[in-house]
């Protein structure tokens, strides 16, 4: 028996659609499905809030020397919490402060009196000429940091003693 060239792909061609034609033939039936449970659950979610560190009345100072900066900020950490914990940030844009670690621009002395001393020298864009800058101090635990404490320093151009506010 001899076939023809292309009879295997009509052949082919002619059962696939068969197969749809019975598939679409097949009426669809709708159901109807409910699911009703009277148990509930209840549950209580809560964050932890840390403590910001506290800034004393004569908290900061500012100063400027031939463009070298130095704002600094005397706080107290909360009760519990230890200085390793501490996070400090300086910049000229308090929306855009970075991170600064202990080093050769910020040192901290204490805890005298259970108070610390924080200082920030350093060259600040705007310092040479005056202008604002900025030190914040917070504390991070668990990936959580508190509100910081911040300075915003007002330097004089070139040398002289500035004026700050805490917030």
């Amino acid at each position: 028996m001899n076939r023809r060239p292309g009879s295997a792909a009509r052949l082919v061609v002619g059962l696939v659609a068969a197969a749809t034609l019975t598939l679409l033939a097949v009426p669809v039936r709708s159901t109807e499905a409910a699911w009703s449970d009277t148990e509930a659950g209840t549950g209580t979610i809560s964050a932890a809030t840390l403590p910001a560190p506290t800034a004393l009345a004569t908290a900061c100072t500012a100063s400027n020397v031939l463009g070298s900066a130095r704002i600094s900020i005397t706080w107290q950490l909360p009760a519990g919490y230890a200085i390793g914990e501490a996070v400090y940030k300086a910049g000229t844009n308090p929306l855009l402060l970075e991170v600064i670690l202990l080093g050769s621009t910020l040192t901290t002395t204490g805890p005298s009196g259970g108070s610390y001393t924080t200082t920030y020298t350093g060259g600040l864009l705007n310092a040479a000429l005056g202008g604002t800058g900025y030190l914040s101090v917070s504390v991070q635990r668990a990936g959580w940091t508190s509100a910081q404490r911040l300075v915003t320093a007002s330097l004089p151009a070139l040398i002289g003693t500035g004026t700050c506010t805490v917030t």
